[in-house]
């Protein structure tokens, strides 16, 4: 029973990260379609908040979860900065759209999957998700060298064709790095609300309201960006529901990262993404380098199976063991 409890969260991740997938292709639809990144990154949040929203404030429960955040931020129980992992999923989207056209959709996966890889390991050594450190066994650390390798053989193809400038790929590994310190605000926001639909609202509301602020002091809604979104919306309905895969993921980050550690919810969340990015292309009929990508994505998998059997164990918070507080974790 506890190998089936073990490796159900691992398969909803998995899943999770096909959504994802699905919801790139959409979002970029939308991006291409309003002739705004910005404008379809905010209007994804605003989907997804307004979802999240109907959930939590039309049920008692979900109301008295909110309730008892607030509680626990006032209590300073809930430290306040896990509050800004929306911060760092809207910057990682402003930083994709700013950065990928000079580095190139590859070299940014492989940098992002970095970062995200280490912050993984870092944050479940500190503690950030559960309130005590799982320890960084060879196992885990295997495992993140191997993710390394798959994410290095899927960009062998085009390395040659374009070289990135040292300090955007730099930037991009920092991104994945924030990547990963999201997961774990969104965790501890679950866990302590006992509402995994309050911490994915947490993180989209304050996404929403950064991008909202950032289009409008960019004029993102200027210069014909309102009405071609609207004739974009109005053609193809569809382009709005790529918020409502993006909060479906959240929510699942709250729910796993609890039980299996940020390093197993990020490499199965990986592996997600690229098995149902090779169906897609496959189905489309766009899939380039087949052998490179299987290739990756079996070793994605290996590596997702390594973490998944040594990832340690890590307490419970309790009395003897509580939640990092904002004068002793490592974000200060």
């Amino acid at each position: 029973m506890t190998r089936i409890n073990n490796v159900a969260p691992m398969l909803l991740t998995v899943l999770a990260g096909g959504l994802l997938s699905v919801q790139s292709g959409i979002n970029g639809q939308l991006a291409d379609r309003s002739q705004s990144w910005l404008i379809a990154a905010l209007v994804s949040f605003s989907v997804g908040t307004a979802l999240l929203s109907a959930l939590i404030f039309t049920r008692s429960g979900g109301r008295a979860s909110m309730m008892r955040v607030g509680r626990d931020l006032r209590s300073r129980s809930l430290s306040w900065w896990v509050l800004t992992g929306g911060l760092l999923s809207a910057g990682y989207v402003v930083l994709q759209a700013g950065t990928v056209t000079t580095l190139g959709v590859a070299m940014f996966s492989l940098a992002a999957i970095c970062g995200l890889n280490v912050g993984s390991l870092l944050v479940d050594k500190w503690g950030v998700s559960r309130g005590t450190g799982v320890p960084l066994t060879p196992r885990r650390i295997t495992a993140v060298v191997i993710s390394l390798i798959a994410g290095l053989l899927a960009v062998v193809p085009y390395l040659g064709l374009q070289s990135a400038p040292t300090i955007y790929f730099l930037l991009v590994v920092a991104a994945g790095i924030g990547a990963a310190i999201q997961f774990a605000m969104t965790a501890r926001v679950g866990e302590a609300s006992g509402d995994s639909t309050v911490a994915a609202w947490v993180l989209f509301a304050v996404a929403t309201v950064f991008l909202l602020g950032l289009a409008i002091s960019q004029g993102s809604f200027a210069n014909n960006g309102t009405s071609s979104l609207i004739n974009a919306v109005a053609a193809s309905p569809w382009l709005l529901i790529g918020g409502l895969l993006g909060s479906a993921v959240v929510i699942v980050n709250a729910y796993v990262v609890q039980r299996t550690g940020v390093l197993v919810f990020s490499l199965s969340l990986i592996a997600g993404q690229l098995i149902a990015a090779l169906i897609i292309d496959q189905i489309s009929g766009v899939l380039t380098n087949a052998s490179f990508v299987v290739g990756a994505c079996a070793l994605m998998i290996f590596a997702t199976a390594i973490s998944a059997g040594g990832r340690g164990t890590a307490a419970r918070p309790t009395e003897e063991s509580p939640s990092l507080s904002s004068s002793d974790t490592p974000l200060t």
